[in-house]
């Protein structure tokens, strides 16, 4: 039988662990109290870590997840509290959005003497005009009071924030040689 006690050292922010028999376990007990109540004035104690600790990117990794579902949230709510899925639209601009430059700058390879930019433009024109005709879908559904105004609202609040986190993750996670491998 031995007795398992923790100690703690007043210059390290993680506790040991050590392990002693039932004799010397009130030797180990004063110990480990006379080493916690050791005082160090506050400004002087090192701050605490995190059992886990996670990267910079990945932290952005998970606000741009919660953003984005929270833009998906939104265009669902603007539906559900209606009962009318008109606005659930919008979703179809979200997905097809990256697909004209993906294809167009697989076309692209290959063409750049002849062609130039073409295709890689007319694949940025694509997901221009898909992208306004996401924020204007909403728009005209409301002016043909197929949906409320308020629903409009979160609609373009929803589109807003998906297409923020879609900038903001191209932005933080494509350096310049990544785009030129897929543009």
């Amino acid at each position: 039988g031995g007795c398992v006690c923790v100690c703690v050292c007043a210059g390290s922010t993680h506790p040991t662990t050590t392990t002693t028999n039932a004799t010397t376990s009130a030797t180990a007990t004063t110990t480990t109290t006379t080493a916690t109540n050791t005082t160090t004035p506050s400004s002087s104690r090192p701050t605490p870590r995190s059992p886990f600790p996670m990267p910079a990117n990945i932290k952005v990794l998970f606000g741009l997840a919660a953003a984005f579902s929270l833009g998906l949230f939104l265009n669902v709510l603007a539906c559900v509290l209606w009962q009318n899925w008109n606005p659930i639209f919008v979703i179809i601009a979200y997905v097809l959005a990256p697909i004209p430059n993906m294809f167009c700058a697989q076309c692209n390879r290959g063409y750049e003497e002849t062609h130039g930019n073409a295709f890689k433009r007319a694949g940025f024109f694509l997901t221009g005009l898909i992208i306004t005709s996401g924020f204007a879908l909403p728009g005209m559904l409301s002016h043909l009071n197929l949906i409320k105004p308020f629903a409009l609202l979160l609609g373009l609040g929803g589109g807003l924030i998906v297409y923020g986190s879609i900038l903001t993750y191209l932005h933080c996670f494509h350096s310049a040689s990544e785009e030129e491998a897929f543009m």
